[in-house]
């Protein structure tokens, strides 16, 4: 009897810790998740957060491309198969124009060459969309991508 009693009290105390171990876990995820939001260039006024956690589809005769502003670009045949990486975030263009291309590096390394990147060219535009795709030199893509996040707003005034 008294065994069962304390059998009893080690799993309730199992149960107990496990429960807040598993809270604890949710706290750090949720922790590291924000700051890695935050270490995050979303632009002069945030204007490129509505992207993050967003993927947008290309596809053309042989592929469809992958971009998820913030995380990655990838391939993958229409006929099936696994991604290929095109290259994780990096970070924005080369100023005064920072904000017009994306940076994509340290993709899946090609068959006797580099690590594939990508360069992803900004325009403003009514909906964001991946536009177009090209491998203009061996193993670098270039995405075209439209956004409103891009189009700057126009001043407003008063008439007299």
């Amino acid at each position: 009897m008294l065994e069962s009693l304390i059998f009893k009290g080690a799993d309730a105390a199992r149960k107990s810790f496990d429960d807040i171990d598993n809270e604890v876990k949710e706290l750090e995820n949720e922790r590291r998740s924000v700051e890695e939001y935050l270490s995050i260039d979303y632009g002069y006024n945030n204007e490129f957060a509505i992207l993050k956690d967003n993927c947008y589809e290309f596809t053309d005769r042989e592929y469809i491309y992958k971009l998820c502003p913030f995380s990655k670009t990838t391939q993958r045949s229409k006929s099936g198969g696994s991604e290929t990486d095109l290259g994780k975030w990096g970070n924005w263009g080369e100023l005064p124009m920072k904000y017009s291309a994306m940076l994509y590096k340290d993709g899946a390394g090609c068959w006797n060459g580099p690590a594939r990147s990508t360069k992803v060219s900004l325009s403003c535009g009514a909906e964001s969309k991946l536009l177009a795709v090209s491998e203009p030199s061996r193993c670098e893509y270039a995405m075209e991508f439209q956004t409103p996040a891009l189009c700057t707003k126009v001043a407003s005034h008063t008439e007299l």
